[in-house]
């Protein structure tokens, strides 16, 4: 049996490439909805990368990012601490994750931004909490369950789920 480290390893290993795949179109969805979808609900659009500019990155640098964060860094970070650690179905874990995103945006990320804690409003910070639990949804589905090999060592051969 390997140990929780190893297994953390391994999930990484087997699910990377999905995890990558589920980021982008995440990322997508999630950016489809903030330019067509919030404005209707906020008669204003959501500019995320101008917030971004806090970092003293112009918008396109901060497009960069965006990118990079949602496609590569959050799916890692889903990978890494919540596939191995939340025992739940792929679209809860997914929910969850978006869940904590929200809410790691709206006390950190907003009141740099000069939005104000929580997007600055309960309205905005509703329909933020509805694309960030769309976004982790989206990654749950397409990383799906955890599948964790009997051989730390990896010798290639799959050997399916562990059963506890």
């Amino acid at each position: 049996m390997a140990t929780s480290a190893a297994k953390i390893k391994v999930n990484i290993l087997n699910h990377w490439g999905r995890a990558i795949g589920g980021g982008f179109l995440a990322f997508l969805v999630f950016n489809l909805l903030v330019i067509h979808v919030t404005p209707r609900f906020l008669n204003e659009p959501l500019d995320i990368a101008l917030a971004m500019t806090v970092l003293d990155l112009d918008l396109t640098a901060a497009d960069v990012v965006r990118f990079l964060v949602g496609c590569v860094v959050f799916p890692l970070v889903y990978l890494a601490l919540f596939l191995p650690f939340v025992p739940l179905a792929a679209a809860l874990r997914g929910l969850v994750f978006g869940g904590v995103l929200w809410l790691g945006v709206g006390l950190a990320i907003t009141p740099l931004a000069g939005v104000g804690w929580f997007y600055g409003g309960v309205k905005t910070a509703l329909v933020a909490l509805l694309t960030h639990l769309i976004y982790g949804v989206i990654l749950g589905l397409m990383v799906g369950q955890p599948v964790l090999s009997q051989s730390v060592a990896g010798q290639g051969a799959f050997k399916g789920p562990i059963k506890s």
